[in-house]
């Protein structure tokens, strides 16, 4: 600190350790409520008692989530999802099919995702596109109905 501040917080009654100490306890609330809203977003997509954890050792899925909960921190409008799924074992792709039903109460969620039953699960509306031209676009039940995305997509079965 420079002599001309430290005379001026000293006319102004303050000692340099005080000003330090105030700084510190600014310091110290920006982190706290910073901490407070890093474990919000990861109690938001089911990491509690995560907060310490290396995300390297943390599960396929579980960085996944810890992926969304960044997202998440910039209060989006529209969370922009590429193959959320993949590479996900079954319990890994529940939770995820779980927390993206409870995201879209409060987002625009748009998927780009060739798990068709995943799909099925928590969208409300979808477009298919085969080699970039739209397919079938509509509700799930539309979608799944229309025999272009079943010959593409679903098989005969469908």
């Amino acid at each position: 600190m420079g002599a001309n501040m430290a005379r001026r917080l000293k006319d102004c009654g303050y000692t340099v350790s005080a000003v330090y100490d105030l700084r510190k306890d600014v310091a110290t609330a920006v982190a706290q409520e910073l901490g407070a809203e890093a474990c919000a977003a990861l109690a938001r997509v089911g990491l509690s008692g995560h907060e310490r954890t290396t995300a390297g050792v943390l599960s396929h899925g579980a960085q996944r989530q810890l992926e969304i909960a960044m997202a998440l921190a910039s209060d989006p409008k529209v969370l922009l999802l590429d193959e959320p799924l993949a590479g996900m074992g079954q319990e890994e792709g529940e939770r995820m099919v779980a927390l993206l039903q409870s995201l879209a109460r409060e987002h625009a969620v748009l998927l780009i995702e060739h798990d068709m039953d995943f799909v099925f699960k928590v969208a409300d509306r979808m477009t298919v596109l085969v080699e970039g031209t739209v397919l079938a676009s509509g509700t799930p039940s539309d979608v799944r109905a229309n025999a272009a995305v079943q010959s593409a997509y679903l098989g005969a079965h469908a």
